[in-house]
C-alpha cells in the first residue's frame, strides 16, 4: 500500500480516491478495539479481516456505552474526575499511545482504521444517549 496513505474525493464528487486512484473501503466494526483488544488479538483479528478482503475498519475512539458492553476497568481516552465523567481537556497520553500503535499495525496489514470520534451514545437526545443516561457530553464538559 506504500508509506503514505492519502485519501480525497474526486473532482467531480463522483468517488472516494487513495492516492489519486479510485477505492472503496471495505469496513468491518471493531468498535472497542482500543480499550479491550490485546495486541495478540489485533494481530490475529487484522490478519482475518485482511485474508477475507476487508481494508479498513471503523473503531470508536469512546467507549460504545448504550450497548452495555463497557467495563469500568476498560481504559479511556480521558482521565476521569471523582464524579466519574471525562475530564476532556486531560487526555489519557497511554491511551493515545497505545490507539496510535495499534492505529499504525492496521495500516501495516493493509487495513485503514477509520476513527469514530464521537458516538452518539454522548450526544444529547439521541437514540443511544436514552439507553444510557448521564453519558452524554454538556456543553462546557
Amino acid at each position: 500500500m506504500g508509506d503514505t496513505m492519502t485519501f480525497t474525493v474526486a473532482p467531480d464528487g463522483s468517488r472516494l480516491l487513495l492516492n489519486d486512484r479510485p477505492t472503496f473501503l471495505l469496513t468491518d466494526t471493531c468498535w472497542a478495539a482500543f480499550g479491550r483488544v490485546t495486541p495478540t488479538e489485533w494481530d490475529g483479528y487484522l490478519r482475518l479481516r485482511h485474508r477475507q478482503g476487508f481494508n479498513a475498519v471503523a473503531i470508536s475512539m469512546l467507549p460504545v456505552a448504550h450497548d452495555q458492553s463497557i467495563s469500568p476497568d476498560d481504559p479511556a481516552p480521558f482521565v476521569l474526575r471523582d464524579d466519574g465523567s471525562w475530564d476532556l481537556d486531560r487526555p489519557d497520553d497511554a491511551w493515545f499511545v497505545r490507539a496510535r500503535a495499534m492505529s499504525e499495525t492496521a495500516l501495516r496489514h493493509g487495513i485503514v482504521p477509520v476513527i469514530v470520534v464521537l458516538w452518539c451514545t454522548y450526544v444529547p437526545g439521541t437514540w443511544a444517549a436514552k439507553r444510557a443516561p448521564g453519558l452524554d457530553l454538556t456543553p462546557g464538559q
